[in-house]
């Protein structure tokens, strides 16, 4: 019986200290998770722009000058997934996917 209690306070210890040294990775991967899901709004926010301005005033022009932007910011997404899983991965020795 008190050989099992020892083993209970071992693991708790031990999974304590695991706790405690993952916890800068935790708070990277919710900030890396916020910033990612800002990036995400991109298409719904450039939709709500193409039906307001392009589809209201049947320009095509502001359509074509509007593209870019939402390239942009989708490709900075992606970039940021990549970049951000990588280090996640090197960080914990997790092999990478390509």
């Amino acid at each position: 019986m008190r050989s099992n209690d020892q083993a209970v306070q071992r693991g708790a210890a031990e999974l304590a200290a695991v706790r405690r040294e993952g916890r800068p990775l935790y708070w990277s991967v919710a900030i890396f998770s916020f910033f990612v899901n800002l990036l995400m709004l991109t298409g719904p926010l450039y939709m709500l722009n193409v039906y307001d301005r392009v589809l209201g005033s049947r320009s095509l022009e502001t359509l074509v000058h509007q593209k870019p932007y939402e390239l942009r910011l989708k490709s900075a997404a992606v970039i940021a997934i990549r970049v951000g899983g990588s280090r996640i991965c090197a960080n914990q020795r997790i092999p990478k996917y390509s």
